[in-house]
């Protein structure tokens, strides 16, 4: 996606730090983005950012691009707040992973939006699983899967995203851990 593209669809100022994009943003506009995204189907990502990623963005060009090719970034880490704030933004606060995906879940089960989960172990989605639909139990969730421990060949990457799409999810939460 272009910035210009980027800037007509999410009209939130974009800084850097570090050469990593960081978007000033608070879980309600986030939010607000998601329901408007999942009912376009088209395909967009959200990346929460902390230290530790801005670190590896810094280090590696490619995975800098990746992140700043966003189509949002939020500031996770509380050392991104406080330059985001130093930047003249200050009332930003913290949008912290956990709470956004609870936020996000929430919005998903009142607007009955179909929600996926992809990573970690099979044993831990399935407790997340279960944990998400005794909290949450008017969500459709429509797809779970844990990818293999390893890189993936250019057929497996296809078979997923066939299977994610065939789906008919609306929004993925990804958890494979930064860089990956």
């Amino acid at each position: 996606m272009s910035e210009q593209s980027r800037s007509t669809t999410n009209d939130l100022n974009l800084r850097n730090i570090l050469g990593m994009r960081v978007d000033p943003t608070s879980y309600s506009q986030v939010c607000e983005q998601v329901d408007k995204w999942s009912s376009e189907r088209i395909g967009r990502y959200i990346c929460v950012a902390n230290v530790h990623m801005t670190m590896e963005a810094y280090d590696d060009p490619q995975y800098q691009q990746v992140v700043n090719q966003a189509d949002l970034v939020t500031p996770d880490g509380m050392p991104l707040v406080w330059t985001l704030r130093k930047m003249g933004y200050k009332s930003q606060q913290r949008v912290y992973g956990p709470t956004l995906t609870e936020k996000v879940l929430h919005l998903a089960s009142q607007q009955k939006i179909s929600v996926g989960f992809f990573g970690s172990t099979d044993a831990v989605l399935e407790k997340l699983v279960q944990k998400v639909r005794q909290t949450y139990p008017d969500i459709e969730i429509g797809y779970v899967f844990s990818p293999p421990f390893k890189e993936l060949t250019k057929s497996e990457d296809e078979e997923f995203i066939n299977q994610i799409n065939d789906s008919g999810i609306r929004v993925l939460f990804v958890g494979l851990g930064c860089p990956k």
